[in-house]
């Protein structure tokens, strides 16, 4: 009988062995990350709701990349872009970041991680001319034979510091339907960032002269309130034309137009050519057939007339090229609508170290 009772007895302590300690959930692993880049841009400083942005650089640590962003190895870069309204240094503070989309948002409200998405500028705003096709918080997934980005739409990021130690675990969810987590530990050498400015902002239009003579298939012309000006985009075949012009009157863009720097009612702003990331207005260029830029005439002189929804013009470039270009609107048929126009936006792909673009505006 003492055997039994001893066995039941043994019996008794397992079971409360068990009951006592749980089996523990697996640890989520992290991929590791090494830093690469990092930038500080602080905004509104003087107003009522300072906040700043921060711009970070990761590799997880299969890759490895050269000072022109070209990868070797199998991995995922990340960028990584982050507002942070109490900052006041070039260093983001200790915290929790969620991911989101404040596409829309003038003044973030919040400490957040931008979510990634594709910004088609010309479709959703009506400007042509931008290089730009990713923002916010993404990666590019790369591997032997393919370069592909995923966009960051969920999840967040954790900051902490130990001295100068910083240690960042970004848990991040993609819009391909996929997460993963990423883990940094290290010192990150970020400070304030200006964007190299060109030697010569017009380098990207060719020195060689040449005649254009275009009557536009396409037109689109729109006043943007936001900005105070009018907005002109016209095509015909891969070639594109985009002009921001002043005028009084916001409903009717009918007159007379000069090519200028001054911002003046009946103007049409003069391109500063190229700098911080952007083709500045007014300009004229060739695309690919997947819609980026190819080749670039920055307006600099010339005059422009528009009449209700037509308009003519002769441009002159930096480089002594010239476009006299037209468009007459076609008169619809009156028991047929007129259907909406898909428009493809005009990009150039940045390279890694340049993906985070200004939007561009009127210069106004």
């Amino acid at each position: 009988m003492k055997k039994l009772t001893l066995f039941f007895a043994t019996l008794l302590s397992i079971s409360v062995l068990f009951t006592a300690c749980p089996p523990q959930p697996p640890v989520e692993e992290s991929t590791a990350m090494n830093y690469w880049d990092g930038m500080f841009y602080s905004y509104n400083e003087d107003n009522d709701h300072p906040w700043g942005e921060y711009s970070y650089i990761f590799m997880t640590n299969t890759l490895d990349a050269n000072d022109q962003g070209q990868f070797s190895g199998e991995g995922k870069c990340i960028f990584l872009q982050v507002i942070a309204p109490t900052a006041t240094s070039n260093q983001i503070p200790a915290g929790t970041y969620p991911v989101v989309d404040y596409q829309g948002t003038e003044v973030p409200t919040q400490d957040m991680v931008l979510a990634g998405y594709q910004y088609d500028m010309l479709a959703d705003y009506g400007y042509p001319g931008v290089y730009l096709v990713d923002m916010g918080t993404y990666a590019w997934n790369i591997t032997a034979t393919d370069t592909t980005t995923l966009y960051v739409i969920g999840g967040d990021l954790t900051v902490a510091y130990e001295g100068n130690v910083a240690k960042l675990t970004l848990k991040a969810k993609f819009d391909n339907g996929t997460s993963e987590t990423f883990a940094f530990e290290g010192a990150m050498n970020v400070g304030d960032h200006e964007w190299p400015v060109p030697e010569d902002p017009y380098e990207y239009e060719s020195t060689e002269a040449v005649q254009h003579n275009f009557a536009f298939t396409s037109c689109d012309m729109s006043y943007e309130a936001d900005y105070g000006c009018w907005v002109l985009s016209a095509e015909k075949d891969n070639y594109k034309l985009g002009a921001t012009f002043y005028s009084e009157n916001t409903e009717d863009a009918t007159g007379s137009y000069t090519v200028s720097d001054s911002q003046e009612n009946g103007t049409v702003q003069a391109s500063p050519g190229a700098a911080d990331g952007n083709i500045y207005y007014s300009f004229w260029g060739t695309t690919t057939e997947d819609g980026y830029i190819q080749d670039v005439w920055f307006i600099t002189g010339g005059s422009m007339t528009v009449t209700g929804a037509n308009f003519t013009c002769n441009f002159t470039s930096h480089f002594g090229s010239t476009l006299q270009g037209s468009y007459t609107a076609a008169e619809a048929a009156p028991e047929m609508a007129k259907a909406p126009r898909n428009i493809k936006p005009i990009a150039k792909k940045a390279n890694v170290k340049n993906s985070l673009i200004q939007r561009p505006t009127c210069l106004k």
